[in-house]
């Protein structure tokens, strides 16, 4: 039951209309302001886009007249109509074949988005769209890939003895393993897939994952802080449990099949 309400949620967030409602409100409000964002760390009023400081200044006014539930519900409406707008206007330069009606689905927002911020830095069309079709792609497959071990997780908890059922405590104890692979898969990316039109240039590089390193004149700082630490725990634990069942069956014997 729960996984069916998981599925049907993400089938409706990710191609339903209006998906992106169902989305949570800090994700909307990253999305909104990185179409303004500078290039600072901390970024002030004055370094945003017109568009961006307006919808903050009406948040503010809105939250100062109303109850903080009902500037809740005005702040998530305000982000959507925000990324609507500039949805609609970016779409309104496209040729009329190739433009689309906003249907606010997580899928469409999330081309749109890549694509304007890959856009934002490189107006290179020809490099930018493969990129955004890869990405597109790989959202979906994942969709899938996530629903197909949903259902394996099913089938799995059915049978003790079945290799599948095992698997549902092996892949999240290997998750800590998983995240340090991807993580280091991503720096490996970054440090190789430098645009030939940035300010200087770089031999490809691989910055440090865990610890102090220097790229060029930089140094930078790769340090695990309390998630990967619960991460850590958990897994730990999960190994301790998989290993007191397997304790568990082998004394049950044959009877474990009925477990």
């Amino acid at each position: 039951m729960g996984y069916s309400a998981v599925a049907v949620w993400m089938g409706l967030a990710i191609y339903g209309e209006n998906g992106i409602n169902k989305h949570t409100t800090a994700y909307m409000k990253g999305l909104v302001v990185s179409l303004g964002q500078d290039t600072e760390d901390d970024v002030s009023d004055a370094n945003l886009s017109p568009i961006v400081r307006m919808l903050k200044e009406s948040l503010a006014e809105s939250a100062a007249q109303e109850g903080d539930t009902e500037a809740k519900g005005d702040e998530r409406t305000a982000l959507i109509k925000n990324l609507r707008d500039n949805f609609e206007i970016d779409q309104g330069k496209l040729p009329a074949g190739e433009r689309e009606d906003w249907t606010g689905s997580v899928m469409q927002v999330f081309k749109w988005h890549y694509a304007k911020s890959l856009a934002r830095w490189f107006n290179e069309p020809a490099r930018n769209d493969p990129l955004v079709a890869t990405m597109s792609t790989a959202a979906s497959v994942l969709f899938w890939v996530v629903l197909a071990l949903m259902a394996v997780g099913l089938f799995a908890a059915l049978r003790a003895t079945s290799i599948f059922y095992w698997l549902l405590v092996i892949g999240p104890i290997a998750v800590p393993v998983g995240f340090i692979a991807e993580y280091a898969a991503w720096l490996w990316w970054y440090g190789h897939s430098l645009n030939r039109m940035g300010a200087f240039t770089l031999k490809p590089f691989m910055p440090t994952v865990f610890g102090d390193g220097k790229v060029a004149q930089f140094t930078t700082h790769s340090y695990p802080d309390i998630g990967f630490g619960l991460m850590v725990g958990a897994a730990l634990l999960l190994a301790l449990a998989a290993l007191i069942r397997r304790k568990q069956l082998h004394e049950a014997g044959a009877a474990a099949a009925g477990m």
